[in-house]
């Protein structure tokens, strides 16, 4: 029976791999605790649990050590797997906060449509203990209290904020501003309120004006969907996302601390930007992206296209396409509002886009192949720069 095992090659190649696994479980365990540990001790000196510079060392060590090019992306891919979650063990292992820089006892949202309802879900998972109320102009639904989701409807926006130790402003971006305008007169100092809006500069100018006691950020959390409403909600991915922050001059030290450690204790990771730093990357990296689809899947037809004929079309389409065609399913109302807060930003954006494709156009046209070359290069940079 031994003998015909080991003349098999795949059961001695099997019995090495189950060699290897043995020793690979003990050490992957032995990390996890070991970043639990780290984590701990990044909490007692108010640190990000991220730390990309110590990410970027292992896996340039990484690219050193492994010769053949297969195996250094199998193995880099896995170590990013690695460093997700033992950045999950840290949060899932934090005590729960219940004083110092990280508390907010009681979060009130004004507005709970699918980014509210998705960072309120995200706060229940997380940090249970927490008191959640929610206000909505168009009517909260009854189904978020039924799932747990919030503790408390109001029918006031002054009621469902002033109790509050944050609050986030999660409507439509005019509504933000409008509710902001409501809100600075009345809440106090130690409060804080922030927002959700995608484009920072309005809102951050109009806050910077505001006499207010109580601190206000700038935020933006980077999940979201083509869809919209609190239903489609629980369908959002949270986990690990980036939650963009804008200071303004309402915007302490302390208040900034603050909410980067509650932002990371609910499983996300802050970063700091500025606000016109901020809308003018987005106008590229997510305004403009919506526009192309736009007017990609508009160049499907032409008007004496029936939608059969354009079905017909869009079944020829290759996966990258289809994977953003969700974006054609976008809501125009919520978009105008942006496009038109993001106006400068979505300008030069189109024009720089429109430079770049004429450069390609002209170099297709005169078979420049060096030209065609460089540009493919030059984008290859950005996405390797990504991808780290």
């Amino acid at each position: 029976m031994s003998h015909a095992r080991h003349s098999n090659p795949i059961a001695l190649f099997r019995e090495q791999i189950d060699t290897i696994d043995a020793n690979m479980i003990d050490l992957l365990e032995g990390r996890l605790r070991l970043a639990e540990k780290i984590g701990d001790a990044k909490r007692s000196r108010d640190l990000p649990i991220q730390d990309c510079t110590r990410e970027e060392q292992i896996l340039s060590l990484i690219r050193k050590r492994v010769q053949h090019s297969s195996a250094k992306t199998a193995i880099e891919a896995i170590y990013k797997e690695v460093f997700n979650q033992c950045r999950k063990n840290q949060r899932v292992n934090a005590p729960a906060i219940t004083s110092g820089v990280g508390q907010f006892s009681t979060v009130a949202f004004v507005g709970l449509g699918l980014i509210g309802g998705a960072l309120a879900r995200q706060i229940r998972s997380r940090l249970p203990e927490t008191k959640i109320v929610a206000y909505d102009s168009n009517g909260v639904p009854d189904n978020a209290i039924a799932e747990g989701v919030i503790d408390e409807l109001r029918d006031d926006l002054l009621d469902a904020a002033l109790e509050c130790s944050l609050v986030i402003l999660a409507a439509t971006p005019e509504a933000n501003v409008d509710n902001l305008l409501r809100l600075a007169p009345v809440l106090e100092r130690g409060q804080l309120i922030i927002d959700v809006t995608s484009t920072k500069e309005t809102i951050c100018a109009v806050a910077s004006k505001l006499p207010m006691k109580a601190d206000f950020i700038g935020g933006h959390p980077m999940f979201g969907s083509e869809k919209s409403g609190y239903k489609n909600s629980k369908d959002v991915s949270v986990d690990e996302k980036s939650f963009l922050l804008t200071p303004t001059p309402h915007s302490s030290e302390t208040s900034v601390k603050r909410l980067s450690n509650w932002i990371s204790s609910i499983g996300l990771t802050p970063q700091i930007t500025e606000a016109e730093t901020h809308d003018t990357c987005l106008a590229i990296t997510s305004h403009l992206v919506q526009l192309l689809m736009i007017a990609l899947g508009n160049s499907l037809h032409s008007d004496d296209d029936d939608i059969e004929t354009i079905a017909k079309r869009a079944t020829l389409s290759g996966p990258s396409f289809r994977g953003l065609s969700r974006l054609m399913a976008s809501p125009s109302k919520m978009w105008i509002e942006i496009l038109q807060l993001n106006k400068r930003h979505v300008l030069n954006a189109i024009d720089r886009f429109q430079s770049e494709l004429y450069d390609l156009r002209v170099a297709i046209a005169n078979n420049d192949e060096k030209s065609i070359e460089l540009q493919f290069e030059t984008a290859s940079r950005i996405h390797r720069a990504l991808s780290k």
